[in-house]
């Protein structure tokens, strides 16, 4: 008799914890975010890269290949680290997104992400082709900071446009 009690208890159980599980699947909110890449085709496009400008501050830092050669053009056409130049282009075509935090303009400052400006330490990152055409344009803020995923450091960042 005991065990007949038991038995029963334990299949009550277990199906109160399977229908438990079926409904937290159901109200588990759906996401359209699958860590897709922010810039899409870009890494089809990176060797057609050509000018990287960078402004910070009211000031523009232009990186541009001149007769097969990277220049930093502020300084008299002064070689530039093509390493450096290749793993940038790299990790902005290969950058994903994690989590959408806002689309709020009121919100920008707090992310850093705000327009550039003398006032802020926003970074407005570019790429473009050699016809000039604008392969990709990004806002750079503030560092992302989260105990859950130390072991992956990110930045807040938003499409310039």
């Amino acid at each position: 008799m005991k065990n007949k009690k038991l038995l029963v208890l334990l299949v009550t159980t277990v199906l109160v914890i399977v229908f438990a599980i079926m409904m937290n699947r159901q109200r588990a909110p759906a996401t359209s975010l699958q860590q897709a890449f922010l810039f899409p085709g870009l890494l089809e496009e990176v060797n057609n890269i050509s000018v990287i400008k960078i402004s910070k501050q009211d000031k523009t830092l232009t990186l541009s290949q001149q007769n097969n050669q990277w220049v930093l053009e502020e300084a008299d056409n002064y070689p530039a680290d093509f390493a450096r130049i290749r793993t940038t282009a790299l990790a902005m075509a290969e950058m994903t997104v994690l989590a959408e935090k806002t689309s709020k303009a009121e919100r920008y400052e707090r992310l850093g992400v705000e327009q550039p400006s003398a006032d802020n330490d926003a970074a407005l990152l570019s790429l473009h082709n050699n016809t000039g055409t604008s392969l990709a344009s990004l806002i750079i803020g503030n560092n992302r900071h989260s105990k859950a995923a130390e072991d992956k450091p990110g930045l807040y960042v938003r499409l310039a446009d």
